[in-house]
């Protein structure tokens, strides 16, 4: 089983619809929703950009990553599919421009930075985590952290965020 079919009817496309967005015929499309014709490699990579999820999730292989971005700073999450349909379900997922966002100052209920501070727990857990081994950590890793934090959305890190912004 696949996703095709749910995720073009979560972005509110018909068949024909999603054939002038991106370029694949409508019969084509058919296929690969009833599973009679398998999508080629290069087809599945634009399917899954297009969508903004992995290919993994868009083959029902796992509950990977969908991406969400954040609309007021250029960043993106990944959110597993068992919390993105549980934002979603309460109204923290929206589509703008033909994009997946999160709402996150409305998830946590603040104004401001809350890409900033969701960002600094997740660098926060990444340290507790390096630190946590029974060895040192190597240079190599902590430079690391330095770098660009790329940041599973969970339902752990958020209920964490609001635990300190209520202190």
């Amino acid at each position: 089983m696949n996703r095709f079919k749910e995720l073009r009817e979560e972005r509110g496309y018909s068949i024909r619809g999603l054939e002038t967005q991106i370029g694949i015929n409508h019969n084509s499309i058919n296929r690969y929703e009833n599973e009679t014709r398998d999508p080629s490699t290069a087809t599945l990579k634009q399917l899954a950009d297009f969508f903004e999820v992995s290919i993994d999730y868009m083959l029902n292989h796992s509950s990977c990553y969908i991406y969400a971005g954040y609309e007021m700073k250029s960043f993106t999450f990944k959110i597993r599919e068992n919390y993105y349909k549980d934002l979603k379900e309460k109204g923290f997922i929206y589509f703008k421009d033909n994009k997946r966002y999160i709402d996150l100052n409305g998830l946590l209920g603040i104004n401001g930075d809350a890409l900033g501070i969701v960002l600094e727990f997740a660098r926060i857990g990444r340290i507790d985590a390096l630190f946590n081994k029974k060895r040192f950590p190597s240079d190599k890793e902590i430079k690391e952290l330095d770098d660009d934090l790329d940041v599973v959305l969970t339902s752990e890190l958020i209920d964490n965020v609001k635990n300190a912004i209520s202190e």
